[in-house]
């Protein structure tokens, strides 16, 4: 018995609750117990040599979805490998821009620079959606989060200083509005910061000159509530709907931008189990909300990495 204590257990189980006594038993014998959200993903940290042994519930086991087939392994590698050559195309792209605006700048046509400076940052941004895309489906669509209980104030700050010296160009007033009760949240920081700084800057850029921008966030029920709005001209029904259409089925640039844009949220906040949402009416700017559940106070203990 004596050689058995001291292992690392990963637990997977669809009833977290419910397995407090197991897990206490476990610790009680020496092990370190973590949880971890999927077979796979317990099977990976075998593979890494970061766990000893795997439980999980019959249950699991019996409706254990089959493992990618060859197939879908040649079609992330396609996919992937031709979002590398998009990638090298605009950073080729980004360096003919570079060369321009010093030219720009350095000639009597000096007005067409900020023309050129929106174009770099354009390229930027689908630049930055592209390597988390490329991430993503290299990891076969599922990547890793870093969850934490995290300083929500801290990650809107970070993500606000992305966008300050274009909302100061543009003479706008960044509102940042967190309440109190939502000071710490659960979730993973890097990628909640990406979304919020995304959201951001599609609101500087939709708000007009000396415009508002406001993100809030507060809790709604268990969840956490952010929104991020604009005082720009807003949008009809039929444009808020299209925002959420293909990209590729979209007329003009900036649509099909802020469809990205949009996509690349929405896969940030579904990895976190949270959902995403537009709300506007032509006139009063408009408003992106994301919802992202917290656990309970209690289920937080259950699930922690390790003791």
């Amino acid at each position: 018995m004596d050689a058995a204590r001291g292992k690392r257990i990963v637990l997977v189980t669809t009833a977290p609750r419910g397995a407090g006594p197991v897990v206490a038993d476990l610790r009680a014998g020496g092990h370190r117990v973590r949880a971890a959200r999927s077979i796979q993903a317990a099977y990976e940290l075998l593979a890494a040599k970061k766990a000893d042994l795997v439980l999980c519930d019959a249950d699991l086991v019996a409706h254990r979805e089959p493992p990618p087939s060859d197939q879908d392994t040649h079609l992330r590698a396609a996919v992937a490998g031709a979002a590398q050559d998009l990638g090298d195309l605009l950073n080729n792209l980004a360096e003919s821009v570079d060369e321009l605006f010093q030219l720009a700048s350095a000639t009597p046509f000096l007005g067409r620079a900020g023309e050129l400076t929106r174009g770099r940052r354009r390229i930027l941004r689908i630049q930055e959606f592209l390597r988390d895309f490329v991430a993503e489906v290299s990891d076969g669509g599922a990547p890793d989060l870093e969850m934490a209980d995290i300083d929500l104030e801290d990650v809107v700050e970070r993500a606000a200083i992305t966008v300050y010296s274009e909302a100061c160009q543009k003479n706008q007033r960044l509102v940042l509005n967190i309440d109190e009760a939502t000071s710490r949240v659960r979730a993973d920081p890097a990628k909640l910061k990406r979304a919020l700084a995304i959201l951001l800057c599609r609101a500087v850029q939709e708000a007009p000159v000396a415009g508002t921008v406001t993100l809030e966030a507060k809790h709604e029920g268990s969840d956490c509530l952010i929104s991020v709005s604009d005082s720009g001209e807003g949008a009809s029904p039929e444009e808020i709907r299209r925002l959420f259409q293909p990209a590729e089925s979209i007329d003009g640039a900036p649509e099909a931008e802020a469809r990205l844009q949009l996509s690349l949220v929405q896969r940030l906040v579904g990895q976190h189990g949270g959902r995403v949402w537009v709300e506007g009416r032509p006139g009063h700017g408009i408003g992106v909300f994301v919802s992202l559940p917290q656990p309970s106070d209690e289920r937080r203990v259950e699930l922690r990495s390790e003791v």
